[in-house]
């Protein structure tokens, strides 16, 4: 394994950890009703670290342990855009 491949594999296991997070604090957004909170953490999953995780899984071009990491993590964004009535902010 080339060197670069080891970068982006430990980069994409930081970006997983840094969504995770993201997506634990929308839960508690959720729950304590503090919408605009997890609105904008949504946002910052949505616009950077998605984006990010995208072009270091696209370094790595075919590994199948990434394959569908990026549709998951767009589905449950979607499920808690659904939670937290999206479209009202737009």
């Amino acid at each position: 394994m080339t060197k670069r491949s080891k970068k982006a594999k430990k980069s994409i296991e930081s970006l997983k950890r840094v969504i995770e997070e993201h997506f634990l604090k929308i839960e508690k957004d959720i729950d304590e009703d503090k919408i605009e909170r997890g609105k904008y953490h949504i946002e910052e999953v949505d616009s950077s670290f998605l984006y990010m995780l995208e072009n270091k899984i696209n370094l790595l071009k075919n590994n199948p342990n990434y394959a569908d990491l990026i549709k998951e993590y767009k589905e449950r964004l979607e499920e808690y855009k659904k939670k937290v009535n999206w479209l009202d902010k737009k």
